[in-house]
């Protein structure tokens, strides 16, 4: 008999993957929130606030630990110009990375312990050991499971997902420039180090992955929207006459990116059904005790699976 197990179905379980991934990167931006903090008051429970909360990212997702270079890089900052006390020290700067990196590396260990990486768990993985800039250019990709043939070269593959309103919707990538202009306009260079590092990162990192999943862009939103949000603020405030049509603009690409999300839902609940469906007549034209052979719809039977 095929019947739904609790907590199992395709639909549950990308919907928990999605979960974690929001999960990462809200403890990324936390990390970010007491950088900040730090950064204005200089004191040191926003430093260890900040690594730690880097380090849940971390244990969460493992790809965010591109943005340690990207954090480090944004403690090592000078002030150059902006509204917040400058760290001038030199000495006061290397020992403020090491305890950054050191809370990171303190929150990071029981992750690594239990994921067993003395045993090669994690280096033995598909998406490390495969790893390489060239993927960039590649649409075929042979492991454990199989061989796999995309449509698109894994860097315009990414590069077509950052752009979709699957994550934010195009109307606000109008908003860059001015976002761009701004961070230049306001001599914001440590924000700038952060999200150009963070964003380069990030993407390098997809770019070189041998395998294509969209969500993974996720981690690439607070950088859109943060120099999307700067534009918008940079346009309310020196072209006021625009304001109003900047209003509309900005609730017309929230309508947008709402209309397109409800739309990946309704999908999703189809294809649920659907897998329902065939997994129910199938369960109804076998024999008792037959043996399935499924080679389009194994995910379909391992998520409703007798």
């Amino acid at each position: 008999m095929i019947r739904r197990p609790p907590r199992s179905t395709p639909l549950y379980s990308s919907a928990a993957s999605d979960v974690y991934k929001r999960q990462a990167l809200l403890w990324a931006l936390l990390a970010v929130w007491a950088l900040v903090r730090w950064a204005g008051a200089v004191r040191l429970h926003w430093l260890l606030l900040a690594g730690m909360a880097l380090a849940a990212a971390i244990s969460t997702r493992w790809m965010y630990v591109v943005l340690v270079p990207a954090y480090a890089l944004f403690v090592l900052a000078a002030d150059l110009g902006e509204q917040e006390p400058a760290i001038r020290s030199v000495r006061g700067l290397v020992r403020s990375v090491v305890v950054f990196l050191i809370a990171v590396l303190i929150g990071v260990l029981p992750q690594v312990w239990l994921s067993r990486v003395a045993s090669g768990e994690i280096a033995r993985s598909h998406w490390i050991s495969e790893w390489s800039l060239l993927n960039a250019f590649r649409r075929t990709f042979t492991s454990s499971d199989g061989q796999a043939t995309y449509p698109l070269p894994i860097g315009l593959f990414y590069l077509r997902a950052f752009g979709s309103p699957r994550m934010l919707s195009p109307l606000f990538w109008l908003l860059l420039p001015f976002g761009l202009w701004a961070l230049w306009r306001w001599r914001m260079w440590r924000a700038a180090m952060l999200l150009l590092s963070w964003g380069g990162l990030v993407s390098i990192l997809l770019a070189g992955l041998p395998y294509q999943n969209a969500r993974y862009t996720l981690a690439q939103i607070p950088v859109v929207a943060g120099v999307a949000g700067l534009g918008a603020t940079w346009v309310w405030g020196a072209l006021p006459w625009l304001r109003r049509p900047l209003a509309l603009f900005c609730l017309i690409g929230v309508l947008i990116g709402s209309w397109y999300g409800l739309g990946i839902v309704q999908e999703m609940a189809a294809r649920q059904q659907s897998d329902r469906a065939t997994a129910r007549w199938v369960e109804q034209s076998l024999p008792a005790g037959a043996h399935l052979l499924a080679f389009g719809g194994t995910r379909t039977f391992h998520g409703w699976r007798a």
